[in-house]
């Protein structure tokens, strides 16, 4: 199981950066083994602001499904 946990935190961290961080060469950075966490922590201020830009907050869909 613990495993498991350490692949899905991998693979949280690579999809958080893939989304909300300015592209790289994504075959570069797998050929060099980089770290995802510690990409993801040096990042996370940049990767949280750009986060929030698409996400939505339960209210605002709420709201918006009230609308008639």
């Amino acid at each position: 199981m613990k495993i498991r946990r350490k692949r899905n935190r991998k693979k949280h961290h690579y999809n958080r950066l893939v989304l909300y961080l300015p592209w790289r060469d994504e075959n570069r950075d797998q050929a060099n083994d980089v770290s995802f966490k510690a990409e993801f922590n040096a990042n996370e201020e940049v990767i949280e602001a750009n986060g929030e830009k698409f996400n939505m907050s339960r209210e605002a869909v709420d709201n918006a499904l009230d609308v008639k």
